[in-house]
């Protein structure tokens, strides 16, 4: 994991500027990325109002 300086991101930042700007990176299988069905959600709604 890095970081950046908003003067890397931010030409008009300040030297001294003490925001970080964070990256990160996302791990999971395919699927967990993908767009739920019509199915899974009215199952999600079902479970969560009992």
């Amino acid at each position: 994991m890095g970081s950046r300086w908003a003067l890397d991101l931010d030409p008009d930042a300040d030297e001294d500027d003490p925001r970080q700007i964070c990256e990160g990176v996302s791990v999971a299988p395919y699927d967990y990325f993908r767009e739920p069905t019509d199915e899974e959600i009215e199952a999600y709604l079902r479970e969560a109002n009992r």
